[in-house]
């Protein structure tokens, strides 16, 4: 076995991070369809348009996807309509 196997197992893979993701989008916004996220490499993307009232929400939600074990960055494409 390589190292690059060891450290392989001991990442989450993308579907597993993606199923957090969108669980904690469900938690922080009123209308959690209004987004959509991606996994690539560790690094998670949520996009999408919300109503003014989930506007406040979002510096929290991307603070919970942050930490999430095995995240490297967060990229946010979230505008308030």
């Amino acid at each position: 076995m390589s190292r690059h196997d060891l450290l392989r197992a001991l990442i989450r893979d993308a579907a597993e991070i993606l199923a957090e993701a969108e669980c904690l989008v469900g938690r922080h916004l009123l209308d959690p369809r209004a987004v959509e996220v991606t996994v690539e490499n560790g690094v998670v993307t949520v996009a999408g348009k919300v109503r003014k009232a989930d506007r406040a929400l979002v510096p929290e939600l991307l603070a919970s996807v942050r930490d999430i074990d095995d995240v490297v960055g967060v990229i946010h494409n979230i505008e308030a309509v």
